[in-house]
């Protein structure tokens, strides 16, 4: 019996761990309708997931809720979540399939089937995999995009969407369906002096049809800046928080 206190740490330490990733998986189901459960397979993904340990997408912010999210970015590098299908290369067409198509070079796209069925995580990694992606025929939603580029000076940049509404794509037995995704960031700023006299300003970040963005370089985020000017003096500045 001289081994019983090591084996009473380890059965807490393993309830412990269990408690962790069950809150971890219950915090995230709020957060699934938008972003789908990530993939670490996946670049774009990866990236995302290592995010959470600034995001301000988790509340309270840092450092009190560093529990929370070191629980969160194991459970979803973990092997039990349930993943969308990955479809990565392309592949003749089977029985039931269609052809899809984007305009990204590298990047991922999230497609939720409108009805039931199982959502597919479509990635590119330039022609390495050919462009065509088997898909099985249906209508889908596309739940966010991930798209990634290389500036000329060797720098990565990442622009990531989520929406729990995104457009239809609809894919039909042996067609071909191509979806154009406007990879452009639309900034529209805002502001409002409330009744106690307090300047309220903010920023709509939006990419393809209207879906929130954030925007990463060498991933970081990029950050969200203001300026407040009284004709053409500047007389406030500052710095917002998103993604």
């Amino acid at each position: 019996m001289k081994h019983a206190p090591l084996l009473v740490v380890a059965l807490l330490a393993t309830l412990a761990a269990s408690a962790a990733a069950q809150r971890a998986a219950h915090a995230f189901n709020k957060c699934i309708t938008c972003h789908g459960m990530p993939d670490p397979a996946v670049p774009g993904d990866r990236l995302w997931i290592d995010r959470i340990k600034t995001t301000a997408c988790v509340v309270p912010p840092a450092p009190k809720s560093d529990s929370l999210r070191r629980s969160l970015i194991a459970y979803l590098r973990g092997k039990k979540p349930e993943r969308p299908t990955l479809v990565d290369r392309e592949r003749p067409l089977e029985s039931g399939e269609g052809t899809f198509v984007a305009n990204l070079r590298r990047g991922s796209l999230l497609l939720y089937p409108e009805r039931s069925g199982t959502p597919l995580r479509i990635t590119w990694d330039g022609d390495k995999h050919g462009r065509a992606r088997a898909v099985p025929a249906g209508r889908y939603r596309v739940r966010n995009y991930k798209v990634i580029k290389t500036d000329r000076a060797g720098v990565e940049w990442q622009l990531w969407s989520s929406t729990p509404n995104g457009h239809t794509v609809v894919v039909r037995p042996g067609e071909r369906t191509f979806l154009h995704v406007d990879t452009r960031v639309h900034v529209t700023p805002c502001g409002r002096v409330t009744k106690r006299g307090d300047l309220r300003v903010g920023l709509m970040i939006q990419g393809h049809g209207k879906a929130g963005v954030t925007v990463v370089r060498a991933g970081e985020r990029v950050p969200a800046t203001y300026q407040v000017f009284d004709g053409e003096r500047p007389i406030r500045d500052g710095r917002l928080d998103y993604g």
